[in-house]
């Protein structure tokens, strides 16, 4: 099942595609829950990266690649979205103390 033909390609596309749009709208759900959900952190951690390895052990059946660079290529994926987001609370945050 580690043949790599346009097939493939397609499946891979599209498993990114569903982790990229999960992180997104993750990341808008972190966003509303905010500092409500100070404690539980943990557990936004925790559920992420839980989606992350089972999109990884989807694209381990199709790709005959080493599992560190489907890793990589799956928590950059899903990162990005959430990395931007923290990024924007962050400057958000520190514009709302400087009006203070």
């Amino acid at each position: 099942m580690n043949g790599f033909d346009l097939g493939t390609v397609s499946e891979v596309v599209v498993i990114l595609a569903a982790l990229f749009t999960f992180a997104l709208w993750y990341d808008r759900k972190v966003t509303h829950v905010g500092t409500r959900g100070e404690g539980f952190i943990w557990l936004q951690v925790v559920l992420g990266v839980f989606v992350t390895l089972i999109a990884m052990g989807l694209l381990d059946w199709l790709l005959p690649w080493n599992a560190f660079f489907i890793g990589l290529l799956a928590f950059s994926v899903s990162g990005a979205p959430m990395s931007w987001g923290a990024y924007q609370r962050s400057v958000k945050r520190c514009a709302g103390q400087r009006r203070l």
